[in-house]
């Protein structure tokens, strides 16, 4: 089921998604709201954001805005040197390449540890170098940045305990307690306070508030505070990030003073999320430690069963200043709520969607995105969802999708997500994902009728060898891996007809991912969620698309071999996106309690795969022949 709310009696229709989550839309009409973002205090009032504001509410905005020291994002510039060797087609990788070695990790007084570089902005042309035939480029970059200041307050994970102390990952931080006991013998390793009543273990949180801070030319030291009920277990599901109430000091739960030393995580470290929905213990990059520690978190349960009261009560912790007896909560009976007016929406989890989702990842999409101004705001998070700004426009229907001047500003906008960096993402998550999902298919469904269904016309040892065969092919293709949205169905595509422009919006499935995959996704989903493949673009419609995402993308027209290389390439991943929603299918017939067919979706989709199969691998033996 999914609901809508409003306020001051506004609110609007709903469009086709796929079914996932639970979302709640809340109008906003002359409320004023503040929410932190990308390290900015940002301040909305009369369903918008602007600079003007009442004056009684100045000093709240203030207050809000001092609460952040620094911003986690900077523009910075380097000089890379490089030998006449690496002066070759593959020079912007090798540029690319060292600045991450030169700079990633290191400290410096004025911002502290660079982090993670997140986008490479400009490199400027080469300067040869006198009597050694080098050349220096300087580049010009954003990355995140560390460097808390006092009173600041801090959350890391425990990653390592000894008898020298535990150290937890902030940057990492190390911290050495002086009112704990190290316990050798106790498995793991682990620090005991002297009542027995808190333990500190591996993939333990901590939190610390920071009352002084001295940095030299390659480390960050700091003196912290340890808040002794604030200290989050390893059974935690989600790190708990500091909220206003934090800051202020409390006698009876400060402790003495402990050593804390800053020190950078490496480009080369930053881990993958994608498994993290499987992990007992979160374990966060720097990027998503850094990223999601802007956005609020607030400790509470949006209950399924009871979410017109939830919400209400999440409001009042997320929008103080609102007046919650103006919301009106509307039940929609058919589908998530797509349609956005002035508007903030309440997303709560599914059942074991994370199973199919990784959240965290979700989350540092929407915040990596709305850096780049390609999302709405990240307002707060809860236990169990998150609560977003709003696009205003109308999404896509069906025949949208296929209309020549519509597809055209559709192509453009994949080919700006598809140019955007984010840390972390070397590797394609395609198959990665695929082979998760396909271990994870169940050897029998608790319904019988989805039993019957799939008993009848799933064979899992065929799938495993479509699967290996799928894997050796498209690998093959080497489609460059690009940062991808992977579900553009029409009703995560919001047109803006004043700009005549289109914004995406869900970036639950967001990652790395093949370029060939993600348009070819988007292809797919021309036939709606019917999967009418009458729909499906001709190839006269996919030319015209795929010239426009080109130019856009590399900033000149593609030549006839090019684009001819680009539809091979595309099509042949269309098989790939039919076998990536089956197996989505199989698994959500298991958990999800969502009322929609996931097994016959399923087997449609496995039955298209099948289809297409022949046209496509025909279309890769004609492109080898020419």
């Amino acid at each position: 089921m999914y609901f809508a709310a409003r306020l001051a009696g506004l609110w609007h229709s709903v469009s086709v998604a796929r079914p996932c989550d639970i979302s709640l839309r809340i109008h906003l009409r002359s409320v004023g709201v503040w929410y932190r973002m990308d390290g900015l205090t940002r301040y909305g009032y009369g369903g918008g954001c602007g600079t003007a504001r009442p004056a009684r509410l100045e000093a709240q905005a203030n207050h809000y805005r001092n609460m952040i020291h620094c911003d986690y994002s900077k523009e910075l510039e380097h000089t890379i040197t490089l030998e006449p060797k690496f002066l070759g087609p593959q020079l912007r990788d090798h540029l690319r390449l060292q600045l991450y070695r030169q700079v990633e990790g290191t400290c410096n007084g004025r911002y502290g540890y660079i982090v993670a570089i997140v986008a490479v902005d400009h490199i400027d042309s080469g300067v040869v170098q006198d009597s050694f035939g080098s050349v220096a480029f300087a580049v010009r970059y954003t990355a995140v940045v560390l460097k808390p200041y006092k009173n600041e307050t801090v959350d890391a994970i425990v990653a390592t305990v000894n008898k020298m102390g535990f150290f937890a990952n902030l940057g990492p931080l190390q911290l050495i307690p002086g009112d704990f006991k190290f316990e050798p013998g106790s498995v793991p390793p682990c620090y005991m306070s002297e009542e027995q009543n808190v333990k500190i273990s591996p993939g333990d949180m901590v939190r610390l508030k920071i009352v002084g801070t001295r940095i030299d030319a390659t480390e960050m030291f700091a003196i912290g505070t340890r808040l002794v009920s604030n200290i989050q277990y390893s059974n935690t599901p989600t790190p708990q990030y500091s909220n206003a109430p934090i800051l202020q000091k409390h006698s009876n739960s400060l402790t003495k003073p402990n050593a804390l030393l800053l020190q950078p995580i490496m480009h080369e470290s930053l881990e993958s999320c994608s498994h993290l929905a499987h992990r007992k213990t979160p374990s966060l990059s720097a990027l998503e430690t850094f990223v999601l520690g802007k956005v609020p978190l607030h400790d509470y349960v949006v209950a399924h069963n009871d979410l017109m009261a939830s919400c209400k009560t999440l409001l009042c912790r997320v929008f103080p200043t609102w007046n919650v007896s103006q919301v009106e909560f509307v039940q929609f009976v058919k589908c998530i709520n797509k349609e956005l007016d002035t508007t903030v929406l309440i997303r709560a989890y599914g059942k074991k969607s994370e199973l199919i989702i990784d959240r965290m990842a979700e989350l540092t999409n929407f915040v990596t995105l709305s850096k780049a101004e390609l999302s709405p705001p990240l307002y707060a998070r809860f236990t169990n969802g998150f609560v977003y700004g709003y696009i205003e426009g109308r999404p896509f229907s069906v025949p949208d999708m296929s209309d020549p001047k519509l597809s055209q500003l559709v192509a453009r906008k994949v080919a700006v997500w598809h140019k955007l960096y984010r840390a972390g993402g070397k590797e394609a998550n395609l198959f990665r994902t695929l082979w998760k999902w396909f271990k994870g298919i169940p050897a029998s469904y608790p319904v019988k009728e989805t039993q019957s269904i799939f008993e009848q016309n799933v064979n899992i040892g065929y799938l495993k060898l479509e699967l290996e065969r799928l894997e050796l092919t498209l690998s093959a293709l080497k489609s460059p891996i690009v940062f991808c949205h992977n579900d553009l169905l029409s009703g995560n595509i919001i047109y803006e007809e004043e700009k005549n422009d289109v914004e995406f919006i869900d970036f639950e499935y967001g990652c790395s991912n093949y370029r060939g995959y993600d348009i070819a996704n988007h292809f797919c989903e021309f036939a709606g969620f019917q999967c009418d493949y009458s729909l499906y673009p001709t190839r006269e419609q996919q030319l015209p698309w795929l010239a426009a995402y080109w130019k856009q993308y590399y900033g000149r027209p593609a030549t006839d071999v090019e684009i001819e290389a680009l539809y091979v390439e595309v099509n042949l991943f269309t098989l790939a996106s039919h076998f990536y929603w089956g197996l989505w299918g199989l698994v959500q017939a298991l958990f999800s309690d969502i009322p929609f067919d996931y097994m016959s979706y399923a087997v449609m989709r496995f039955k298209q795969y099948e289809a297409s199969k022949k046209r496509c691998f025909n279309l890769l033996d004609t492109n080898k022949s020419s």
